[in-house]
């Protein structure tokens, strides 16, 4: 069993919201450097990537971590789906 060791996520580099700079056009490019050189520091070459949320920008993260020089062993997307969605409103009686 392991240890999850390097995690940050974008609130840590101050991306918190729709707050600028992080808001235009994707925010994730931002924190990773630290999250990869913190890797590359403890010796990690390869990495798991779990990925949530709907988008464009989990491609940029990826591509940001792999030309940063770390190995992607593994590609997860865990993003929640809902199995039937949210409750309906009752129906209009006349």
């Amino acid at each position: 069993m392991s240890a999850v060791l390097p995690c940050a996520a974008s609130r840590k580099a101050g991306c918190a919201g729709s707050r600028l700079p992080c808001s235009p056009p994707s925010p994730l490019p931002l924190p990773t450097p630290p999250r990869t050189q913190r890797a590359l520091a403890l010796g990690f070459g390869s990495v798991t990537v779990k990925l949530k949320g709907a988008g464009s920008n989990k491609q940029v993260a990826v591509q940001s971590l792999h030309a940063a020089g770390l190995r992607i062993r593994t590609l997860m997307d865990v993003t929640p789906i809902p199995y039937n969605g949210c409750r309906q409103p009752k129906r209009r009686r006349v």
